[in-house]
Parts: structure tokens; C-alpha cells; sequence
């Protein structure tokens, strides 16, 4: 029987993102070994593009009880040796606990020490670092070695051109837009500033892609009726899984901070990550930190889902103009 590493994936899709270079580094470290994700049923498909993973335990999210009942037998059963536990929450490291898997690490925070083998002392530096170093200190925090921090998607040539071809856009440049947030409207640009952009690209030779859920398909179609002329509305018609073949169908992405906007860095497109309410620093597009636009304001980082000020509402985006991005743009080369 082989060797087998589990791996709790963390709750959400730009974390999962920021997560890569950690389950990576764990083949590093421990090459005879099969790496097992344990995570959320609608990001499996996104972590099957991750080289190193073996195989994965999909679970849904309920009950803390639906949990412990449904997947503690699952992963009993399957014999992992260890277990590194990449979320902060207390049911992420119960669950192998209770599985009896014999290692068992992660951050010695929120009372879980009794959980873990060996719980790893959080710093207050890498609590201020980039996400990516985040769950690498995991492992930094246990072994020596020099590790990839660059998240990677994989994506075939062959995928592209059906999803351009699916689409009939197989003769344009293509930039997708990602004007939704899943967090609240403070992390979202106007949308009549997507439409203005829109406009002008579009007179520069582009073809506008819009993605997001199904929360955004409202948004989008706003933005697709005034843009009017070559754009792609796929707003709720495309699902998680097929994100990283449309970006990386795409020369560039313009994406307010969001899941998609770290998909998109992982796949190698290179994306202009407009931030409001959150922090860049730790949050900004790994590989793409030089093209993030943020204003800091005295309220800048509030984490608020909704913004907050009594007068010169959205102010931090309010801001960010259609000339940034375009200059942002031109000074990468993009257009």
C-alpha cells in the first residue's frame, strides 16, 4: 500500500490558489508519497490542475456534525500517515484527529494545539506576510528547503482552443473582466467604470470576456448591454472548474480582488487587481504584485463587506479611474 499525505485544502477559491505552493512543497519534501486534497466539493476540479496531488477527498459543507459523521470513516479507512491542516478553523483540525491519522500538523492557534502531533507557532511576520507565505510557514516552520512560492495551474493548448472555438472567438485578443466580488460590493470598481474601459479596449482591438457567479449575472448583463459590441457574457454560465481555461484564453484580466483574480495569476495571465476595502499586501495577485492599483486612504483595510463612510462613499475606488488602469495597461505592455 502507498504512502499517502492529506491535505485540508482551505474553504475558498482564492485561498485554495494561495495554498498551491504548500501542497507542492509537500511532494518536495516527502517525494514517496501520494498527496490527498481534502476539500470542498466545487473546487476539486480546480485542485485536479494542481501536478502534485494524487487524489482528493471531496466533502460538503453542512453540519460540524454531517461532517464529523460523513467523512472521519472516509478518511479512517484510507490510512493517510499524515495530515497537514492548512484552514484556522477548529473542525479542520478535528476531522483527522478524530480519523486517527498518526501526524498531524498546523497552526498552534484557536485551542487546536491538543489536535495536532506538533502544533507550529504563529508569528506575528508571517501573520503580516503575502497568503502564499502564510501556508508555507506551515512547512518552513517544520523543514528546510528552498520552495517554489508561485501558484501554478495547469492548462492545455487543447482546452483553449475549444473554449475559443465553443465561443466563436478564436480570432481576437481576448481580457477578461471580473467585476463581481463574492465578499460584498467594497471590493467592487464601478461597474460604469468597466464600461468606459470596456469601450476603449474594444476600440483598441479586444474582445471583453465577463465572468462571475451567478450573484454577478446581473452586474455583468449591465455591463454587456452597455458595452453592446463584442463582449462574452459568461456570468453564471461557466463554473468554477472551467475559470482557469477562460483566463488563461485571455492576454490580460482586470479583476477587483477576488477568487478568479488569483486564478488568473495562476494560469500565468497577467491581471490588474483593483483593491478597495482590502489589504494588497497580504492579498495581491502572486507573480503580480507591481500591478495591483490601490489608493490608501484613512480608512484603507477596513475588511468591511459594505463601505462604511458616512460622506465620500467608496472613496478608495472612487479613486481608481479608467485612465489608472489603462496607464497601468500601457505600462506593462499589455495594450
Amino acid at each position: 500500500m502507498s504512502k499517502k499525505i492529506l491535505v485540508r485544502c482551505p474553504n475558498w477559491l482564492g485561498d485554495i490558489i494561495m495554498a498551491i505552493p504548500a501542497i507542492r512543497a509537500l511532494k518536495q519534501i516527502f517525494p514517496e508519497y501520494e498527496i490527498w486534497g481534502y476539500a470542498r466539493k466545487e473546487y476539486v476540479n480546480i485542485l485536479k490542475r494542481v501536478d502534485v496531488i494524487n487524489d482528493l477527498v471531496a466533502f460538503q459543507k453542512k453540519s460540524v456534525f454531517y461532517e464529523i459523521k460523513t467523512y472521519v470513516p472516509i478518511i479512517k479507512k484510507l490510512q493517510f500517515e499524515k495530515a497537514f491542516i492548512l484552514p484556522n478553523s477548529w473542525i479542520s483540525a478535528l476531522i483527522p484527529f478524530l480519523a486517527k491519522v498518526p501526524e498531524r500538523y498546523g497552526y498552534n492557534i484557536r485551542g487546536r494545539r491538543l489536535f495536532f502531533t506538533e502544533a507550529i507557532p504563529l508569528s506575528k511576520k508571517i501573520k503580516e506576510m503575502h497568503q502564499v507565505y502564510y501556508y508555507l510557514g506551515i512547512l518552513t516552520g517544520l523543514f528546510n528547503g528552498n520552495f517554489d512560492e508561485k501558484p501554478y495551474l495547469k492548462v492545455t493548448e487543447k482546452e483553449v482552443a475549444y473554449f475559443k472555438e465553443k465561443n466563436n472567438i478564436s480570432d481576437v485578443n481576448l481580457c477578461c473582466f471580473v467585476p463581481g466580488a463574492a465578499y460584498g460590493p467594497a471590493k467592487c470598481w464601478f461597474a460604469d467604470r468597466y464600461i468606459q474601459l470596456g469601450k476603449i479596449l474594444i476600440q483598441k482591438g479586444f474582445h471583453i470576456v465577463l465572468v462571475g457567479s451567478k450573484d454577478d449575472r446581473e452586474r455583468c448583463e449591465l455591463i454587456e448591454k452597455a458595452i453592446n459590441t463584442q463582449v462574452t457574457n459568461l456570468a453564471g454560465k461557466t463554473s468554477i472548474d472551467e475559470l482557469p481555461v477562460v483566463m488563461k484564453s485571455c492576454k490580460f484580466t482586470i479583476s477587483n480582488d477576488s477568487g478568479p483574480m488569483h486564478v488568473s495569476a495562476a494560469v500565468g495571465t497577467p491581471v490588474i487587481g483593483i483593491f478597495g476595502s482590502t489589504n494588497p499586501k497580504t492579498t495581491y495577485p502572486f507573480g503580480y504584485k507591481d500591478y495591483i492599483l490601490h489608493r490608501e486612504i484613512e480608512c484603507s483595510y477596513c475588511l468591511k463587506r459594505q463601505c462604511i463612510r458616512k460622506f465620500d462613499k467608496m472613496k478608495c475606488m472612487e479613486l481608481i479611474t479608467v485612465e489608472d488602469v489603462l496607464n497601468k495597461l500601457e505600462e506593462k505592455g499589455l495594450i
